[in-house]
């Protein structure tokens, strides 16, 4: 699925793309996990864009990104 994500005036900000799991059961399908694929390379891009810094404040030691 690709999400828009759009400005309080309806200007697009950024998109981003992912999948759903989707399990049937009694009562039809049912999402059950959302799977990203470009999520965090279109906010980091959206965040440069906008002169947001995401790793200020982030701890030196930390090699999650």
């Amino acid at each position: 699925m690709r999400w828009l994500f759009r400005d309080a005036d309806g200007e697009l900000l950024t998109d981003s793309t992912g999948c759903y799991v989707l399990r049937r059961g009694g009562n039809g399908l049912r999402a059950y996990v959302y799977v990203p694929v470009d999520a965090a390379e279109k906010l980091r891009a959206l965040a440069a864009r906008k002169g947001v810094d995401m790793d200020a404040g982030a701890d030196p030691g930390d090699r999650s990104s």
